[in-house]
């Protein structure tokens, strides 16, 4: 007899001992996290991409001449398109969440300009991105903006000029500011569309008294790697 009770008279499979169903029960009930415990993972209802923190994304784009950075995030349509076409790929990784719904990655990148400036890229940034959309049970979607440096090997001519009016003070090396938005379904959260605008700038002439810079929008496809 247990806590009052005829343990005999419970019917149970051979070889089964109630002591030891009893014990396993008390520690699950132990260590299982309360539903609403803060301290419990962040999910979506389709957990396909959770765990993945590195990433890789492959983008294409076309430059956009003639207009400033600002009036290329809100008017695209009032430069010139398509002097140069470029390709490229982009590796990051996860390396803090933050008030729940902040991460910061960092990521290297490698591109070519193709058509007027034929040229290679490559780049190091931080990125800070948000991830917390009401919607995100529907629709997953992510902000995200990036501070770094950028360097090219040969300076479109958005940067340098015309032989006619070339630019006074120009650089390889330039501030690379890049904001994005990317969209994925939650069943199927590795994989993501990317839209970037791939900013190359002096910061208003704190590098090398550079003033502008140049301009991409590109359009990617993200792939999020499986955990070891």
């Amino acid at each position: 007899m247990i806590d009052g009770t005829v343990m005999e008279a419970i019917p149970r499979a051979p070889g089964t001992n109630p002591l030891r169903l009893q014990a396993g029960r008390s520690a699950a009930s132990a260590g299982a996290a309360p539903r609403n415990d803060p301290r419990a993972p962040i999910t979506t209802q389709h957990d396909s991409g959770a765990g993945r923190r590195a990433a890789m994304t492959m983008f294409t784009g076309v430059s956009i001449d003639d207009v400033p950075f600002s009036e290329t995030v809100l008017q695209p349509w009032n430069g010139t398109w398509g002097s140069d076409t470029l390709v490229g790929l982009a590796g990051s990784y996860e390396i803090a969440r933050f008030w729940r719904w902040f991460t910061l990655e960092p990521e290297l990148g490698i591109a070519g300009r193709l058509g007027e400036t034929n040229s290679v890229e490559l780049w190091g940034a931080f990125y800070v991105r948000f991830d917390g959309f009401p919607w995100r049970e529907r629709l997953r979607t992510t902000v995200a903006l990036s501070t770094g440096l950028n360097w090219i090997s040969s300076l479109p001519e958005a940067e340098a000029g015309t032989p006619a009016q070339p630019e006074q003070n120009t650089s390889s090396v330039l501030h690379y500011f890049s904001p994005e938005i990317s969209f994925s379904l939650p069943q199927y959260e590795q994989y993501a569309v990317v839209l970037r605008y791939h900013h190359r700038s002096g910061v208003f002439g704190a590098i090398n008294g550079v003033e502008d810079g140049s301009n991409i929008i590109s359009l990617g496809l993200r792939y999020r790697l499986p955990s070891r």
